[in-house]
């Protein structure tokens, strides 16, 4: 479609024309929005839109993020005065002009959304008779899209926020899409999550129903009685049985036809109850470069196990940066994972770096409780929240002005007291704890204590509460395991950050195998998966690296010694 233009009543719109704008100020671009004619349309380029969004970047395939400029524009011919509805986004900058007025700006803020939408922000004007010339000065951001819309408003139509909203929700021009295929994670044998992120916020349902059943049952997300617009939805299914197959479909719900349109389907498994041999892939600290990023996913499941495994975790810092969750979740980790045909259910353990981003809101509210616990077959799962590598602090704390951590721990520590007591947990065959960093003092003290106050209690010491079998774990870019009945820790040595000596206070209470896995700088080889394989026998462990070398492959048999079957670690620490 040629400009994203809606002809409505006796409006006439132009297509919507760019030309660059650099080394011009927002006070120089509202000068040619003083006359149609104020800017030289023989220098513009028409702009082609697609769903109501166009991608400057392949007008300006070298632009610049947070310098590059454009200005866009176009020309609105009424017979009459009549208000209209702006409403656009951009990526990340813009200022709105008409008829030499400014109408709106994203200055202070930027978009605030992403990924962009062409109803991001939404302006009444009015226009005169005659022509009325739009412009929109805009500032690149990390991508350089532009969306817009224009509608003419209802005669006599109220002007209050809440009217407008009304009013936009049912005229503007939706597309419904998902943005990338939906992710299933926190399978256990009862319950399931299913995690959908649209175009733009909608009404949406998730209808599902046990295979060879006919009745669907329905969720929505609703706040307080209300069903609520999002543009991600994390829809929360409990009440499964184990073992079974579920069909899916996701809808969503128009509120001007009243009518619904499915816009995917799928199918997800309930993990089963009784004793079953599994496996399941691990991954921490994907904080390399995006495209390195999908290469080593890429390697990972052509060279390794990782597509016959059962389930996926990732044990925290999938990206350096939170500014983008949905960049750094779904299109450079899941999306990747299911282009490489591994669709298998993800497991997240929140890490340091995704507890203080300027999006980790959103972890919990898309994957659900940073803590938590599955169950797959007779092995008892619990992932853990081992918080941040600084001194604790309440508010202001190191990353964030909004953080109460002894209250956050407090609330880990009552859910463990709980969740020790049930009889998933207390009659497992194995219990294997999840979590972003180690709980040896020795690496990063604040982890050390932070797990300490919350999981010391029913963990640590020769009789704890609850006897766990592994702790999986990343965080420390230094690949390494602990074995306590024979004291010793081997890993990879070259380019370790610190000694691996632990304190007294771990040699007294670790008495649990760890096991740590790598990622990109310090010692070891950058990037690592381990694939764990849990049968009767006990819980086997593989390190792989992207080109399918096998770096350490050991088996754990709770009461003996690790049986190293290969391996090119060497000895970093032992207790004599």
């Amino acid at each position: 479609m040629s400009g994203s233009v809606i002809y409505s009543g006796n409006l006439r719109i132009s297509p919507w024309k760019i030309l660059p704008g650099d080394n011009i100020s927002p006070e120089e671009a509202a000068k040619y929005s003083i006359s149609a004619d104020a800017l030289d349309d023989d220098m513009a380029e028409e702009l082609v839109f697609k769903d109501h969004l166009t991608d400057l970047k392949e007008i300006f395939p070298d632009f610049k993020p947070a310098k590059s400029t454009a200005i866009v524009k176009c020309v609105i011919e009424s017979d009459v005065s009549c208000r209209v509805l702006i409403s656009a986004g951009a990526d990340w900058w813009m200022h709105g002009f008409i008829n030499g007025k400014p109408f709106g700006d994203t200055a202070v803020n930027g978009n605030v959304s992403h990924p962009i939408t062409s109803f991001d922000h939404i302006y009444q004007v009015t226009l005169n008779p005659g022509k009325n010339t739009v412009i929109f000065y805009l500032q690149a951001g990390i991508t350089w899209y532009f969306g817009v819309q224009i509608f003419l408003m209802p005669q006599n139509w109220p002007d209050d926020y809440r009217s407008l909203d009304i009013l936009c929700r049912n005229i503007i021009d939706r597309t419904y899409k998902l943005l990338h295929e939906p992710v299933i994670h926190g399978v256990s044998t009862d319950s399931a999550r299913i995690c959908a992120e649209f175009t733009y916020p909608v009404l949406s349902v998730l209808r599902w129903r046990k295979s060879g059943m006919k009745e669907f049952s329905e969720s929505r997300i609703t706040l307080y009685g209300q069903w609520e617009y999002s543009q991600m939805s994390c829809f929360c299914l409990n009440g499964l049985d184990a073992d079974s197959s579920y069909e899916y479909e996701i809808c969503c719900y128009d509120e001007k036809t009243a009518l619904y349109t499915k816009i995917f389907s799928g199918e997800f498994r309930t993990f089963p109850a009784g004793y079953l041999p599994h496996t399941f892939a691990a991954f921490s600290d994907l904080q390399v470069s995006p495209a390195l990023k999908h290469q080593a996913l890429r390697d990972f499941a052509a060279n390794t196990p990782l597509p016959q495994a059962d389930f996926i975790a990732s044990l925290g810092d999938v990206a350096s940066g939170f500014g983008n969750f949905s960049a750094a979740y779904f299109t450079d980790f899941t999306d990747i994972l299911k282009e490489c045909n591994c669709r298998q259910p993800l497991e997240f353990s929140r890490g340091n770096h995704e507890l203080w981003g300027s999006e980790s809101t959103l972890y919990s509210r898309y994957l659900g409780t940073p803590y938590g616990a599955f169950q797959y077959g007779d092995v008892f799962y619990i992932r853990l929240d081992s918080g941040e590598d600084q001194p604790r602090q309440e508010r202001p704390c190191h990353y964030t002005q909004r953080s109460h951590m002894s209250e956050y721990y407090r609330q880990q520590h009552d859910f463990l007291a709980e969740v020790i007591r049930t009889p998933a947990c207390r009659n497992a065959r194995y219990r294997i704890v999840l979590a972003h960093a180690c709980p040896f003092e020795f690496e990063f003290p604040f982890y050390g204590k932070n797990i300490r106050d919350f999981a010391g209690e029913f963990f640590y010491g020769d009789d704890p509460l609850c006897k766990i079998d592994l702790w999986l774990c990343g965080d420390v870019h230094s690949p390494y395991r602990y074995d306590p009945v024979s004291g010793k820790i081997h890993g990879a040595k070259t380019g370790r950050a610190r000694p691996a000596n632990p304190t007294e206070a771990d040699r007294r209470d670790i008495r649990f195998p760890v096991y740590v896995n790598d990622g990109p700088g310090y010692a070891g080889a950058d990037l690592s998966m381990a694939a764990v394989k849990v049968d009767a026998d006990g819980i086997h462990i593989c390190s792989y690296l992207p080109d399918g070398t096998v770096v350490d492959d050991i088996d754990i048999v709770p009461g003996r010694e690790f049986l190293v079957k290969k391996s090119n670690y060497e000895l970093l620490w032992e207790n004599k």
